[in-house]
């Protein structure tokens, strides 16, 4: 059932969303959504510097839009020591 990952992917992955949960007051959307991108990509066979930089950076982006502009939410979107 868990060839394609295995087993280590799961529990990596399974740890970034517990991260992103208690990261997401203190760090804000922008950068809780950076360690979910980052811990959630070492969880893979291939682990890019390039690639996830970029990929963390358009889901940070997509998430402010969507649901601090979008939805009207809100949550903090850089950590709380900035604003």
């Amino acid at each position: 059932m868990f060839a394609a990952f295995g087993e280590r992917s799961l529990w990596v992955i399974l740890f970034s969303v517990v991260v992103f949960g208690y990261a997401l007051k203190p760090l804000g959307l922008v950068m809780a959504t950076g360690l979910l991108v980052f811990i959630s990509a070492w969880g893979g066979h291939e682990f890019r510097w390039k690639e996830v930089t970029i990929m963390a950076a358009v889901l940070a982006a997509f998430s402010v839009a969507s649901f601090v502009y979008g939805l009207g939410l809100p949550m903090n979107v850089w950590p709380s020591i900035w604003e």
